[in-house]
């Protein structure tokens, strides 16, 4: 391969450059009307859930549960129980990576005995993979595969990884036989700020379109999607052995406005590019959309309290309850600051704003309207959000309607505009 740079230089009038202002403009594309399934994972930690976290994360609606059964831990089954429980307590219905050992002849046959025993209300997403290989070998897909089919279930069985893209794309799985293909995303394998993780959730579009080209039109699974890597596929050093104050895995942003602004742009691209599932975050914890019932672990490392709502949470809450009607997503003409999604609601259209930049910045919203108003959520308010799951929808309620044009709007590093508009 060759490559060739080539740089050019103009003068400009440095001044001028100052006065000018930067306007990121905001037009409407066409409605997202079929979205993808949009599920929550367990907590990683083997927490479980207490009855007040299960109602919690039962009202935010999402349709799916994701958990892992390692076959190799002697009380698989026992955590398989438990988060089944969960599921239908939280009127879910299941996703589960499978991963087998050697000895997954023997392995597969014990689960299908258990998936017989599931109710017949609860529809389930298998994915096979095996402890040893990054990608689902073929011996696997056609062994165990055909035991699971023969169980008499509202199932879905697939194959793919548990890590990135690039691992399905270096070593592609066996296509026959499978209902879907999976892998996971994060935005931080090569870098961390806030400017790289905010191209990461466009870039994701991306590897949807591939994975559907590659694998003959099967449905892709995205899942699941966190903010820092699960886990080093390529790790030479046991994690055990590494010093640090936070687990690895774990990202103060979670808990931050950002987190929230990077969430609904990855769903603003995810659910544009064809995916067919997708699982976001754990429901409680360090990874989690909230803090739940336990006492904070490390609150001066992770800043949270006991029952506290992530910012992240909200968008999900304002999303998931209007996942029957059409999303209308915004092109910007500054792609990499600002993301909107606007959601139908009768003869209205709400619409979230989020910057994703770390400066003020100013926005125009094309869209005809009768009426509007709008509400910011930044720093000076965002404690408020932290115990109040209706927040968002309680302050927009509380503001009158303005009949004017709808104004230009800066908003701050980070911020989120959360607005009405009337046709």
């Amino acid at each position: 391969m060759f490559q060739e740079i080539k740089l050019m230089v103009q003068p400009f009038e440095l001044a001028d450059a100052i006065q000018a202002e930067e306007l990121c403009v905001l037009k409407p594309k066409l409605p997202i009307l079929d979205k993808p399934k949009i599920g929550i994972g367990a907590p990683s930690d083997e927490y479980f859930m207490v009855p007040s976290e299960i109602e919690q994360i039962r009202i935010l609606q999402f349709d799916h549960y994701h958990f892992e059964i390692d076959f190799s831990r002697k009380d698989w089954h026992s955590i398989w129980l438990l988060r089944v429980r969960e599921a239908i307590a939280m009127q879910q219905d299941l996703e589960v990576f499978l991963i087998f050992s050697d000895n997954y002849l023997n392995e597969v046959h014990l689960f299908a005995n258990d998936l017989d025993q599931l109710p017949a209300e609860v529809r389930i997403d298998l994915l096979i993979l095996h402890r040893d290989y990054k990608s689902t070998p073929a011996f696997l897909v056609d062994t165990v595969i055909p035991i699971l089919q023969k169980v008499k279930k509202d199932c879905s069985i697939g194959a793919g990884t548990a890590t990135y893209f690039t691992e399905l794309n270096r070593d592609r799985v066996k296509t026959q036989g499978l209902d879907f293909v999976s892998y996971s995303v994060n935005p931080q394998v090569h870098a961390f700020d806030n400017a790289s993780m905010t191209e990461n959730a466009q870039a994701q579009i991306y590897t949807v379109e591939s994975a559907i080209k590659y694998f003959n039109d099967l449905p892709v699974h995205v899942a699941p999607i966190t903010l820092k890597p699960r886990f080093n596929p390529n790790a030479t050093v046991p994690e055990s052995e590494i010093n640090r104050e936070l687990p690895d895995a774990v990202d103060l942003r979670q808990a931050s406005l950002y987190g929230a602004c990077w969430t609904l742009s990855s769903l603003v691209h995810l659910c544009a590019s064809g995916a067919n599932l997708l699982t976001y975050y754990e429901t409680v914890g360090w990874k989690g959309i909230m803090q739940g019932s336990r006492e904070p672990e490390n609150p001066d490392l992770f800043p949270t309290n006991r029952d506290m709502l992530f910012p992240l949470l909200h968008i999900f809450q304002n999303l998931l309850r209007h996942k029957s009607t059409s999303w209308l997503p915004f092109e910007a003409s500054l792609p990499y600051t600002v993301v909107a999604l606007g959601i139908r609601e009768g003869s209205s259209l709400k619409v979230l704003m989020a910057n994703l930049s770390d400066t003020m910045i100013s926005t125009q919203l094309q869209y005809p309207a009768a009426k509007h108003k709008y509400f910011i959520w930044d720093q000076n308010n965002l404690s408020d959000s932290y115990f109040d799951s209706e927040f968002l929808d309680k302050n927009l309620e509380s503001i009158s309607f303005n009949d004017q044009g709808f104004p230009r709007i800066k908003i701050a590093a980070h911020a989120i505009v959360y607005a009405q508009l009337l046709d």
